[in-house]
């Protein structure tokens, strides 16, 4: 479930997928690939779906992987919580189509920079402006996208609203 958001410009938009990656998602995507639930965003308004343009990930994260490899081995002690940052950024192909390209393999240090460098990038690019989505209508907007996912039936789609 995502709650961060932050506007980078252009209607793209950084957010989380958990407490140590992030995602730099483009809101105005007519060929969406996630769609997002009614608590995403805290219940508040943000967008009903986006797509992945990158992905920011630990840049430490294979290091601290196999340092909690040692310690589920009793090799070591527990390496704590792994840092967010500094942090790689790895541009899909849907981002160097939007103009990203210049991110792809930088590392950042902080949130803050990775959101000056996106800013810089999108100053120059048209201004889009996205409507933002309640919950209830990102609920409506994910009943659509399962049901042409999954067919219309129903019993699936309400499963669905009671887990989510």
């Amino acid at each position: 479930m995502s709650s961060k958001y932050v506007e980078l410009g252009a209607g793209f938009f950084l957010t989380d997928v958990d407490s140590f990656t992030f995602e730099i998602c483009d809101a105005n995507s007519s060929d969406p690939d996630v769609y997002y639930g009614p608590l995403a965003w805290n219940g508040g308004v943000g967008p009903a779906s986006s797509r992945r343009l990158a992905l920011v990930e630990p840049s430490q994260a294979n290091a601290y992987l196999a340092a909690m490899m040692a310690y589920d081995r009793d090799e070591t002690e527990h390496p704590g919580d792994m840092p967010s940052w500094p942090a790689t950024a790895t541009v899909c192909t849907a981002g160097l189509e939007a103009g990203l390209a210049d991110l792809h393999g930088r590392q950042f240090d902080s949130e803050e920079a990775l959101v000056k460098a996106v800013r810089r990038l999108t100053r120059s690019m048209p201004r889009k402006i996205w409507s933002g989505s309640s919950s209830a209508a990102r609920l409506e907007s994910l009943k659509f996208a399962t049901e042409r996912l999954l067919g219309s039936n129903a019993e699936s789609i309400s499963r669905y609203e009671k887990i989510h």
